[in-house]
């Protein structure tokens, strides 16, 4: 991936000690592909789930509902967000302001088109 594409990205690891059935289990109801490669990404280090934050709303919101599941399993979760480390805090504020935008946006155009 190279930088540019990584400026874009928000995405979850999970600590390699975390590859258990459980884990694994939860993080496949927000992604496609086997068990297999699931814990394959997690013993690599790779994302278990990303999205590009800036075209994908859902994508963030999957991000945070998944992030939330694994942390109550006591998993030790990073977060990633424009190539950085950082506090799901982060990805919970873009969800917030991405959805106002929406809905600003919204309503701008039904009063343009009254």
């Amino acid at each position: 991936m190279n930088n540019l594409e990584l400026n874009e990205i928000a995405g979850i690891k999970v600590d390699k000690n975390n590859a258990t059935v459980e884990v694994v289990t939860v993080i496949k109801r927000y992604r496609k592909g086997s068990i297999f490669d699931i814990r394959r990404d997690i013993l690599n280090g790779e994302f278990v789930l990303s999205c590009n934050y800036i075209e994908n709303e859902r994508g963030i919101k999957k991000l945070i509902k998944c992030y939330d599941e694994l942390v109550k399993r006591n998993c030790n979760v990073d977060v990633y967000f424009a190539g950085e480390k950082e506090d799901i805090q982060v990805l919970r504020n873009w969800a917030q302001t991405s959805n106002e935008i929406s809905e600003e946006g919204w309503e701008e155009l039904v009063e343009k088109n009254n």
